[in-house]
């Protein structure tokens, strides 16, 4: 039962002066921040109109299959602050693993909303490896804003198109 529903077309900013990795698909990283963005700022929409508050916020990709269950007394409300990410481990392909994120409100809010800064993380990029694809994009961004990543282990697959694993 969905809270909120956004299917409008998807724009962004034009790429044409930067360089993609070329294993990595420049339309779709662009579709995910920009996505990742509309879900939040619905998220907290919902939050504001119905005065309900959560302690942790998870950005998942759907297409993930976990092989065991999350084990949540590792994100411990108390104790995460607003600069704590929890990312599982692995899957940086030269960045961040960009396929689960963990936090409270302040620090998803800083992950979720990557696309606003997306021109200097880029310009950054550029700079210092030439390339950007969605990893090196998300490991900048948390840098840039003095996100602390926690990493925890957890076993899962995607189960898309040609990387699916039957589980």
């Amino acid at each position: 039962k969905p809270k909120s529903l956004n299917n409008n077309p998807i724009k962004y900013m034009n790429m044409s002066s930067y360089t993609c990795h070329p294993e990595s698909n420049s339309h779709n990283m662009m579709c995910m921040w920009v996505n990742r963005l509309r879900v939040f700022e619905d998220l907290r929409k919902y939050m504001t109109e119905n005065n309900v508050w959560y302690d942790l916020i998870i950005s998942s990709r759907l297409d993930l299959w976990c092989y065991q269950r999350l084990d949540y007394s590792l994100f411990d409300p108390s104790k995460i602050t607003d600069t704590d990410i929890y990312v599982p481990e692995g899957h940086d392909w030269g960045g961040l693993n960009d396929q689960m994120a963990i936090g409270n409100f302040y620090a998803m809010e800083i992950y979720m909303t990557l696309y606003t800064n997306m021109q200097p993380i880029l310009n950054t990029l550029m700079k210092s490896i030439g390339t950007y694809g969605p990893e090196p994009v998300l490991n900048t961004h948390m840098v840039m804003n003095n996100i602390h990543v926690n990493r925890f282990t957890l076993d899962y697959r995607l189960i898309n198109g040609k990387l699916y694993h039957k589980p």
